[in-house]
């Protein structure tokens, strides 16, 4: 019994150590997403405006390059969605947003999204 009192515990240390590290990984995932989408959103306007008003070649141009961006966007996404789905969805992000001072700022700058689109 003292045995499987033990294996249960170091099971439960090694989870807690690995949902610590991945929480370190998806907060590091977080902010490089972050501060992406805040460093591309001036190109990426632009590169939408010559997508839709350019000469053909600029179009296609620009297409290319937000088809970059949203590549990369997805790909951080991909990765977090990944990490996540390893452990309880509640426990995992309230912890996260406990510990992440950028996935606090995503969440805070979606909730302002969501209230313009209210008005």
């Amino acid at each position: 019994m003292k045995k499987i009192i033990f294996l249960f515990a170091i099971i439960s240390f090694v989870s807690c150590n690995d949902m610590e590290s991945d929480i370190d990984k998806a907060c590091e995932l977080t902010t490089e997403l972050m501060t992406e989408t805040i460093e591309k959103m001036p190109e990426a306007i632009e590169l939408a405006m010559k997508a839709a008003f350019g000469t053909d070649e600029e179009k296609e141009a620009a297409k290319k390059k937000l088809d970059e961006i949203e590549k990369k966007g997805e790909e951080i996404a991909e990765m977090l969605a990944a990490i996540k789905l390893k452990y309880d969805e509640d426990e995992f992000t309230a912890a996260l947003f406990e510990k992440c001072e950028a996935a606090q700022k995503l969440k805070e700058m979606g909730e302002a999204f969501e209230d313009l689109g209210d008005l």
